[in-house]
């Protein structure tokens, strides 16, 4: 991510990404979002993965990053959660909608898919991370929300 950029925007539309690896520890902070009027969903691909969407902090420390706004559709996870943090400092995610996720075949509990799995990674924890304002839709309990990894709580 270029420290010059401070927003990037999406257009009105339906993304099908490959996995996101967010490992930059930024100095300013950067906001992703929907432009103004616009609708945006992220949707899985339809078969089954071992991964999520969007990893924070998995390779190195996630800073200063806001994403808000979007509509997660249809995936197909298989122990894994669509937001993955690891490694985060002043992460902020609001305003996200999830909904119609299925649990993979290798996924043999719904306290194994997530819309969001927080745990920690090379010894880093999450500090000031913000989850505010989901709205997380599902049935029948075949898949969980949020899961928070024991071994990220810490007492100092």
């Amino acid at each position: 991510f270029d420290e010059n950029v401070d927003v990037i925007e999406f257009k009105s539309g339906t993304y099908k990404l490959p996995a996101i690896y967010i490992d930059i520890a930024r100095s300013s902070r950067l906001v992703m979002k929907p432009e103004a009027g616009a609708t945006v969903t992220f949707t899985g691909n339809g078969d089954s993965t071992r991964w999520g969407q969007f990893f924070f902090g998995l390779n190195g420390l996630a800073s200063n990053i806001t994403m808000q706004g979007f509509t997660f559709d249809g995936y197909v996870l298989d122990q894994a959660g669509i937001f993955e943090i690891r490694s985060s400092k002043n992460v902020t995610i609001t305003d996200i909608k999830i909904r119609n996720i299925t649990r993979g075949p290798t996924s043999d509990k719904a306290y194994k898919t997530y819309g969001a799995y927080i745990s920690m990674a090379g010894g880093r924890g999450n500090t000031n991370l913000t989850l505010s304002r989901w709205t997380i839709t599902g049935s029948g309990r075949t898949w969980s929300g949020i899961q928070i990894d024991s071994s990220t709580v810490r007492e100092t």
